[in-house]
């Protein structure tokens, strides 16, 4: 396991079902979040993020594809911030 964080470059902003945002910058803390207060966990775009994620703390080069992975279950839950319609002060 590395003992740093890969992060990414554009961090993921989330809208979360009380209206708060969240912004994620890196697997990380992007898997807490999956495995610990994600709404719903289960589905194939859950599932696959929580997978790659947990592939992104253990190298470094699958940060990208983890990040893409996050996005998806994001916007799959309805809480991609670019795209929940809500806007943030």
């Amino acid at each position: 396991m590395n003992d740093t964080h890969p992060t990414w470059t554009d961090p993921i902003e989330l809208i979360l079902q009380s209206g708060l945002a969240r912004t994620f910058r890196e697997p990380y803390d992007a898997l807490y979040f999956l495995e610990q207060e994600w709404p719903t966990r289960s589905g194939f775009a859950y599932e696959r993020a929580t997978r790659w994620c947990r592939l992104a703390i253990e190298t470094d080069e699958a940060a990208d594809v983890a990040r893409k992975a996050f996005i998806a279950a994001a916007r799959q839950a309805g809480m991609l911030a670019e795209e929940s319609g809500k806007t943030i002060a």
